[in-house]
């Protein structure tokens, strides 16, 4: 994944970084505690940038190292892994799907299926439940996950993880398409969210939305939390943010087509 890593920093930010200020970068990610502070720190990183300096010679040049293109989805590497196996500490945990981008984990994705013997009886939470032991055992990884999801097929659910170690009040569904519609994707109706979860929350475009403009961490008493948006409110902040868009793009043609 360093290699995807590396080569992210140079596409997004437009420089060819020697291999020093590659791993001073990276060494900086790697050495955020495994705490919310930790997560805190990075969603800084990703929304902001990375302070950054930059030496040629006599040159210094000081700028924002950031770690994905938000405005060309398609500037980025998606990838996903099956099986992806974490060790820390001595212990070895294997999460089902994990899916990077730009060499980064930003949702492990846990399964049960009814249908296999091994797991007969099993639900979504026999998966959520896997996810709180993977964070307790190998929490490193955690840092850079920015949420969750568990499925048995016939329910899925996602959560913001953050070592709280109980998201049961978090666990969501995500019941929308958008941008796509129902008559596009043609779900299973067996399994009611599993599609709009895929095509509706984990599309390129709108993870990518997700991570910048809809996770947050909060201050709530005495302690940090991270929120994420639900469906209905990515999708009305979406379909707004281009109602106006489009207003502001009919006045200019206007004006331009009134003035010359």
């Amino acid at each position: 994944m360093k290699g995807r890593f590396f080569e992210a920093l140079d596409r997004v930010n437009n420089v060819s970084l020697n291999e020093d200020e590659r791993r001073e970068i990276l060494l900086r990610l790697l050495l955020l505690p495994s705490s919310i502070e930790g997560i805190k720190a990075f969603l800084d990183f990703v929304k902001n940038g990375i302070p950054f300096t930059i030496r040629r010679g006599d040159e210094v040049v000081r700028k924002q190292i950031f770690l994905f293109d938000f405005d060309d989805v398609d500037n980025n590497d998606f990838l996903v892994v099956k099986e992806f196996e974490v060790e820390e500490n001595e212990r070895r945990r294997r999460f089902d799907l994990c899916l990077f981008v730009n060499g980064i984990p930003l949702v492990v994705i846990e399964t049960k299926s009814p249908f296999r013997e091994e797991e007969k009886g099993t639900t979504w939470f026999d998966a959520y439940r896997d996810i709180l032991e993977y964070e307790r055992d190998v929490p490193g990884v955690f840092k850079y996950v920015q949420f969750c999801v568990v499925s048995d097929g016939y329910e899925t659910r996602y959560f913001p993880n953050y070592y709280a170690g109980d998201y049961s009040g978090s666990l969501w569904v995500w019941k929308s398409f958008y941008p796509f519609s129902e008559e596009e994707i043609k779900p299973l109706k067996v399994f009611p969210y599993l599609d709009s979860t895929i095509f509706g929350m984990l599309s390129k475009g709108n993870l990518l939305d997700l991570v910048k403009n809809f996770i947050f961490v909060k201050r709530y008493r005495d302690t940090y939390v991270k929120i994420i948006a639900r469906w209905m409110q990515f999708k009305a902040a979406n379909l707004i943010v281009r109602r106006v868009v489009e207003e502001r793009d009919k006045k200019l043609d206007l004006a331009l087509a009134r003035f010359g």
